[in-house]
């Protein structure tokens, strides 16, 4: 699931210079893995906020985006009933192994990276539309 509104913020910190930051998309999004008997194991992700990197550590070492909720449903009966847990109070291990299992499916930094740029565009383009359409509505 994946919904663009409110989800733009700059990418770096406004540092006074004349130029804007970069604006990103960076929504909440879910992925859902379900094995052949019906049976779906469900994770809700949000963007890791951007920081500076602390001095002295690499480049690249640090997740994207976060674990916010895991919930186990079967077929399509996901709703209030079902238990969720929050991603935060996960045993450390035990979160570490689902993150790598996301990664294993292509659920990484780079996916991550690649659906900001995705959203960020989409985004625009609906902000550019509702722009003509106010301009539009203002002339009639």
């Amino acid at each position: 699931t994946l919904n663009v509104n409110h989800t733009v913020d700059s990418a770096q910190p406004d540092d006074g210079s004349e130029e804007a930051p970069e604006m990103l998309s960076r929504p909440n999004f879910e992925v859902d893995l379900i094995k052949s008997g019906g049976k779906t194991l469900s994770f809700t992700c949000s963007y890791v906020p951007p920081e500076e990197n602390p001095e002295g550590q690499e480049e690249g070492l640090d997740d994207l985006f976060a674990i916010d909720e895991v919930t186990m449903f079967e077929g399509d009966n996901h709703g209030d009933e079902c238990y969720a847990v929050a991603g935060d109070i996960l045993d450390g291990y035990l979160y570490d192994l689902m993150m790598t299992m996301l990664e294993e499916r292509g659920v990484d930094n780079n996916f991550a990276e690649r659906l900001s740029e995705w959203c960020s565009s989409y985004e625009h383009s609906r902000y550019i539309n509702m722009l003509e359409d106010m301009e539009k509505w203002t002339k009639l």
